[in-house]
C-alpha cells in the first residue's frame, strides 16, 4: 500500500502533476486519433464527426489548461491566483464538450446538441472572466478556493449537467445508454 501512496503524491505534487496532465494530453491525443480513424472509415458519418469533434475539444480544453499553468509559472509571482478559476472553467468546458459527443439525444437532435455547448461555453467563458477578476484579491487573504464560494458554483454547474445527462439518457433510451449511464455515476 505504501508504493500507491507515493505514486499518488508523486502525481499530486509538483513535478508529478505535469506528468499528470503530459499523460492525459497523451491519452487525449491518441484519442482524437482513434475517432479520426473511425471518421475517415464511416465515410463522413455524423456521429463518427460529433466523437471526434468531441475528442478534439477535449483535447483543445485540457491543452488550454496546460498552457495556461505554463504561462502562469512564468509571469504571475503567484500561479494560484489565476490557476484555480482557470482550472475548473476547462473541467467544466471539458465535461460540457464529453456530454455534446457521447449524449444519444445530442445525435437524435443535432443543432440543439450544438447550440447548448456552443451557448455552455459561452457561459463557461463569461463566468470565467468574472470569476478569474475577483478571485486574486480573494487569494490574498488566504482563502483556499476549494472553499471559496466560486468552487461550489463551479462544482454546482458540473453536477447539474452530469444529472441533466443522466436524465436524458433515461428519458432518451438508446442502445449503448447503460454503459453510458454506469459512467456519469
Amino acid at each position: 500500500m505504501p508504493l500507491v501512496w507515493e505514486i499518488v503524491s508523486l502525481l499530486l505534487r509538483p513535478p508529478g502533476d505535469l506528468y499528470y496532465h503530459l499523460i492525459l494530453l497523451f491519452v487525449l491525443q491518441a484519442v482524437l486519433a482513434v475517432t479520426w480513424a473511425h471518421w475517415r472509415r464511416s465515410r463522413g458519418d455524423l456521429a463518427a464527426r460529433r466523437l471526434w469533434g468531441a475528442a478534439l475539444g477535449m483535447l483543445l480544453a485540457r491543452a488550454a489548461l496546460v498552457l495556461g499553468g505554463a504561462a502562469a509559472a512564468v509571469m504571475v509571482p503567484s500561479p494560484v491566483v489565476v490557476l484555480p478559476p482557470l482550472e475548473r472553467a476547462t473541467d467544466l468546458a471539458f465535461l460540457s464538450i464529453l456530454l455534446w459527443g457521447f449524449l444519444p439525444v445530442f445525435r437524435r437532435y443535432a443543432r440543439l446538441g450544438t447550440g447548448l455547448l456552443a451557448a455552455g461555453l459561452a457561459a463557461i467563458v463569461l463566468v470565467y472572466l468574472f470569476f478569474s477578476v475577483a478571485w486574486p484579491s480573494v487569494e490574498a487573504t488566504g482563502v483556499a478556493y476549494n472553499t471559496y464560494w466560486q468552487a461550489r458554483v463551479w462544482d454546482g454547474w458540473a453536477l447539474v449537467l452530469v444529472v441533466l445527462a443522466i436524465v436524458s439518457l433515461v428519458v432518451w433510451p438508446r442502445p449503448g445508454g447503460a454503459f453510458l449511464f454506469a459512467a456519469f455515476l
